[in-house]
């Protein structure tokens, strides 16, 4: 995650760069305009999967002394252009960092629709938390093999094959 001096509307001082946003869990940063992915979140989080236990913070970033969007709109207030430039999006924008500083995700725009926000997000998390594509059980064999006429008789009895190896 790239460091951008930031300011919270409460005056708190920590935190005090985008860094901090992700220090206890994965932060959602949006642009100014980037409402819309704010409520893909909820509603993804509302519904608990992939978001059941993943601790998520959302903020949306804008110039110091903007006015709320919204009662509960969880504003941070930097150098909006340096943060688009930085960040590579556009006033619609999102980047989803993960806990130890990487960025997951980013959208340079939110897309065409709600839906497709909505499903761009879960995905991202599917991916992040590896809860997409197949299980575990299918990906590795149930036996190990400990030597190379074992691997011969694991393969022979199907209990892997050697696309899986």
């Amino acid at each position: 995650m790239p460091h951008i001096p930031i300011s919270l509307p409460g005056g708190e001082a920590f935190p005090s760069s985008t860094i901090d946003l992700c220090a206890d869990g994965f932060a959602l940063l949006v642009g100014p305009r980037g409402h819309g992915w704010i409520e893909a979140c909820r509603q993804l989080a509302a519904e608990g999967q992939p978001l059941a236990a993943v601790p998520l913070q959302c903020f949306r970033c804008c110039e110091a002394g903007s006015a709320p969007a919204e009662s509960d709109d969880p504003r941070v207030f930097l150098d909006v252009a340096a943060f688009l430039s930085i960040f590579g999006v556009e006033e619609s924008g999102a980047v989803l960092c993960r806990p130890d500083g990487h960025n997951a995700f980013r959208a340079a725009s939110a897309p065409a629709t709600p839906a497709r926000m909505r499903q761009a997000l879960a995905e991202a998390f599917e991916t992040v938390l590896c809860t997409a594509g197949p299980a575990l059980e299918r990906v590795l064999p149930t036996r190990v093999a400990s030597s190379p006429s074992d691997l011969g008789s694991l393969l022979a009895a199907g209990g892997a094959s050697r696309s899986r190896l």
